[in-house]
């Protein structure tokens, strides 16, 4: 009966262990810039393609539309470079090279925390690297991408009864369905599908905070707009920042609740490292 009571506080103890012994606040912080400098141009560059098109009446629809995320001088600044010639070019040519080299810096720095957490200290194969920066952005791009999408989505329609009730639970379904293959093949070690799916709710659920603790703010929290651009600069690495820190503490829990960690004492499960860094689904990667 004691074992069983105090099975909670081990698990939270190693948890805190390993958040604090791979130093994952520090990673998060560094995550978020990279974070920041690589999604900001990515959308640049997705809405200036799309506002060639549209015109300037696609460039108020979308601004109009994240109304309830980005703060009012955001919302300006992206008006002006999707209505600007210049703008538009200027933005499309930074936008590019800076993708390249944050976007890099991304990957290398979630594959190195993942790495940490799990363990791993081999390196990798060039083709795994690949394989991982690739799971790695198109992870995250979508994840952000959820969230924009399902709130452009219920904005659209705001008069529908009980929208609102089911905004939650959509975004934490799409994100869950979207962190799943970033938990289960980031891991240079050998897991299981269930083995990975609590750190995959976790961070979903975290994300599904920190987006409404983010428009809460936004919306109601106009007093402090007197910051300006910087305001809103420092206010979105904040929520990158939590949210990548949520993103690796899902690693962790995933983890230790697979009994993986060193700080679980007798409770820790056997790792099964015999996964190289390059090995094929049929080397046992689709296990349930």
């Amino acid at each position: 009966m004691n074992v069983r009571s105090s099975r909670p506080a081990r698990l939270a103890r190693a948890t805190i262990a390993e958040v604090r012994e791979n130093h994952l606040t520090f990673m998060a912080g560094s995550l978020a810039f990279y974070a920041f400098v690589s999604l900001v141009p990515l959308f640049v560059l997705a809405f200036v393609a799309a506002s060639v098109v549209g015109g300037e009446a696609f460039a108020t629809r979308i601004t109009d539309l994240l109304e309830s995320t980005l703060t009012e001088s955001a919302r300006d600044l992206l008006a002006d470079v999707l209505t600007d010639s210049s703008g538009q070019t200027g933005a499309s040519a930074i936008g590019l090279v800076t993708l390249l080299w944050s976007g890099l810096k991304l990957f290398r720095g979630l594959d190195i925390a993942f790495d940490a957490v799990y363990g791993v200290r081999r390196p990798k194969s060039l083709l795994a690297q690949l394989r991982d920066g690739a799971i790695v952005l198109l992870g995250v791009g979508l994840a952000v991408g959820v969230i924009v999408v399902t709130g452009a989505a219920f904005a659209l329609f705001p008069t529908i009864p009980y929208v609102e009730d089911f905004h939650p639970l959509l975004l934490v379904v799409g994100l869950s369905l979207t962190f799943l293959p970033l938990y289960y093949f980031l891991p240079d070690v050998d897991v299981s599908m269930v083995e990975v799916l609590p750190g995959t709710v976790l961070a979903a659920l975290g994300w599904t905070v920190t987006e409404f603790a983010f428009q809460f703010y936004v919306a109601y929290a106009g007093q402090y707009a007197a910051y300006g651009v910087i305001g809103g600069v420092l206010l979105v690495l904040i929520w990158l920042y939590y949210s990548a820190l949520v993103l690796l503490l899902g690693a962790v829990v995933n983890v230790v609740f697979a009994g993986r960690s060193t700080h679980l004492g007798d409770e820790r499960a056997p790792l099964d490292d015999s996964r190289s860094a390059d090995t094929t689904p049929d080397g046992g990667r689709w296990r349930w």
